[in-house]
C-alpha cells in the first residue's frame, strides 16, 4: 500500500447524514401553489412545516447535473427539494443569467467576465463541467439559463433562495421576481457585508445571509446575526475555510444566535448528520437525492450513461483532478496524476445488508496501467460505518475491505476507526498476477457470519472467514497505488 495521506479534511472524509427529516422527507411534495403576492406565501408556509433539520438544493443538484442550469434545478425538484439555491450575474447588456461564478471559465465553454460581454455570447457557448461526465460535454450542450427562463420554469414549485452576486444587480433581480410574482416564495441571499441586506428586509423580503470561508469568527457570527429575524431569516456559515475545516465551537456559536442556522456545502451524509447533532437546522447540499436520502438505491452501475451517478462521489466531488474517467465501454477507469490514492465512493448502492440480510457484489476490473509497485492494490471496500471518503490508511471509519495485489495475492482486512493499520482476516490467496489490458472478475459474498472474497473463472482462487456480524454499510473502489489506471465495469449487488 502506498504512502498514507494525511491532508484530508473532514470535509474531504465526512459527506450527509443517514435521516430524512424535516421538509426534505424523501418524496415530499407540498409545492405547486399559484403566483401572486399575497395569495399563497411559500416561505410561510415551508417554515411551518420543515421542522429542525431539512436540506436546501445548493447550485441546483451540481453534484450530478450541471450546476445552475435548468436541469440540475429540475431535478432538485424531483429529489423532494423543498427550496432551491440560485445564484445571478448579469451580461453587459443587464441580462440577469444564472451563475455562480462572475467569470465563464469554470462552468462553460466561454472565457471572460460576464458583466463584461453582451448576452449574445450565450448562443456561442455552453455549459461544460468535465468531472460530471462525457455526457455533459456532448453536443448540443446545456445553455447557461436566463434567470426569466428560469423562474418561469420552477417559480411558485418551491421555496427560491435567490442570490446577485453583484450587489449592483440586487434590483433587477427584485424587480425580476416582482414580475413573475413570486416575492411570497423567495428568500433573498447575500454575502453579510452586503449593504442589500437592509434594502430587502425594509421591502419584506425574508434573508439568507452567509459568511465566507476566510472571515468566520466569533465576532463576524455575532455582527451577521444581530440584524436577522429568529423566524424568517437564516444565518449561512461555511464548513471549510481552504482546506482547514470550521471549528466545531464556530458553528454551536451560529446556533447560540437563536437564528435559524444553515451549512455549507455539504455533499455526503454523514457530513449533515455531522451538523445537524451540533444544532444546525439546514444543510445546503449540492448532493440533494443521496444526502436526503429521496433517490432509492440501484443495485448495477449506469456508467454507460457517461455520467455521474447521485452518490458516486470522489475526494473532491466540484474539482477535475479526482473526477473518473468513462470509457465507450461502460467501465470507468480511475487515473488520477500526482493526487496519491484514488478512490470513489458508491453512494448510489446505498447501506447494504443493514438489514441483516447477505448481499453478492460482482464486478470486473483490469489494469489499464499496471502501477510501478506490484505490491499495490485494486480495493473493495465495504460494511463502510458511514459514507466519509475511504483510502488506506486513513482510520477515519470503521469497516472491511477486498484487496488483489497486482502480483495476484486475495486479501482481507477489517479496518477500524482511530487506526491507520488494517488487520488481516486470513492468509493472502494466490492468483495469477494482473497483466495490463485483461479484465479479472471478482465476487464478495457478505452474509450473516461470514465474508467470501473471490477471483472467478480460470483457477478458482479466494478466502472465506467466520467474522460474526457483518453490520450494514457502504461501498468504495479504488486503487491504493500513487500511479497506474485501474477500471471497472459490470458492477452489481444482489
Amino acid at each position: 500500500m502506498s504512502s498514507v495521506d494525511r491532508a484530508v479534511s473532514r470535509r474531504a472524509l465526512l459527506g450527509g447524514g443517514a435521516v430524512a427529516i424535516g421538509g426534505a422527507v424523501a418524496g415530499s411534495t407540498w409545492y405547486g401553489v399559484a403566483r401572486g403576492t399575497g395569495q399563497h406565501p411559500l416561505t410561510q408556509r415551508w417554515r411551518e412545516r420543515r421542522g429542525t433539520r431539512y436540506f436546501i438544493a445548493h447550485r441546483g443538484a451540481g453534484d450530478a447535473l450541471p450546476e445552475h442550469t435548468l436541469p440540475a434545478y429540475e431535478a432538485a425538484l424531483g429529489w423532494g427539494a423543498d427550496a432551491v439555491e440560485i445564484s445571478t450575474s448579469s451580461t453587459a447588456d443587464g441580462v440577469l443569467i444564472c451563475m455562480h461564478d462572475l467569470t465563464y471559465e469554470r462552468t462553460t465553454t466561454g472565457k471572460g467576465v460576464i458583466h463584461e460581454q453582451p448576452s449574445t455570447v450565450l448562443t456561442r457557448l455552453g455549459v461544460s463541467q468535465p468531472q460530471l461526465g462525457p455526457k455533459w460535454s456532448r453536443a448540443p450542450l446545456t445553455p447557461v439559463p436566463r434567470l426569466d427562463d428560469v423562474l418561469q420554469r420552477i417559480g411558485g414549485r418551491a421555496v427560491l433562495c435567490i442570490e446577485a452576486k453583484l450587489d449592483s444587480d440586487y434590483a433587477a433581480v427584485a424587480g425580476m421576481i416582482e414580475k413573475h410574482g413570486l416575492r411570497d416564495s423567495v428568500i433573498m441571499k447575500f454575502f453579510h457585508r452586503s449593504h442589500n441586506i437592509a434594502v430587502a428586509k425594509a421591502a419584506g423580503y425574508p434573508v439568507f445571509v452567509y459568511l465566507g470561508g476566510g472571515d468566520v469568527s466569533a465576532k463576524t457570527i455575532s455582527d451577521a446575526a444581530a440584524g436577522l429575524d429568529r423566524v424568517k431569516d437564516c444565518l449561512v456559515i461555511p464548513t471549510t475555510a481552504g482546506t482547514a475545516d470550521i471549528p466545531d465551537a464556530l458553528v454551536a456559536a451560529a446556533v447560540k444566535t437563536g437564528v435559524p442556522t444553515w451549512v455549507y456545502p455539504v455533499h455526503r451524509r454523514v457530513e449533515a448528520d455531522h451538523y445537524f447533532a451540533l444544532g444546525v437546522s439546514g444543510v445546503v447540499t449540492s448532493s440533494i437525492g443521496y444526502s436526503a436520502q429521496s433517490i432509492p438505491p440501484v443495485r448495477r452501475d449506469d456508467w454507460r450513461s457517461a455520467a455521474i451517478q447521485p452518490g458516486q462521489l470522489s475526494r473532491d466531488p466540484v474539482g477535475v483532478g479526482h473526477a473518473p474517467i468513462w470509457r465507450p465501454d461502460g467501465a470507468l477507469t480511475l487515473a488520477g496524476r500526482g493526487i496519491g490514492q484514488h478512490f470513489l465512493l458508491l453512494g448510489q448502492f446505498g447501506v447494504l445488508g443493514s438489514t441483516g440480510a447477505g448481499y453478492n457484489v460482482q464486478f470486473e476490473a483490469r489494469w489499464e496501467k499496471l502501477p510501478a509497485d506490484k505490491n499495490a492494490n485494486l480495493t473493495l471496500a465495504f460494511a463502510c460505518a458511514d459514507d466519509r471518503y475511504y483510502q488506506h490508511r486513513l482510520g477515519a471509519a470503521s469497516g472491511y475491505h477486498a484487496t488483489q495485489r497486482a502480483n495476484g495475492l486475495l486479501e482481507l482486512y477489517r479496518h477500524s476507526a482511530g487506526s491507520q493499520e488494517g488487520v488481516p482476516l486470513a492468509a493472502p490467496a494466490p492468483t495469477a498476477a494482473a497483466l495490463e489490458g485483461q479484465w479479472m472478475r471478482f465476487s464478495l459474498q457478505v452474509s450473516q457470519g461470514g465474508i467470501s472474497w473471490r477471483r472467478l473463472g480460470g483457477a478458482l482462487n479466494g478466502i472465506s472467514v467466520s467474522v460474526g456480524d457483518v453490520h450494514g454499510g457502504y461501498l468504495h473502489i479504488g486503487r491504493s497505488s500513487d500511479d497506474g489506471a485501474l477500471s471497472f465495469r459490470n458492477f452489481t449487488v444482489a
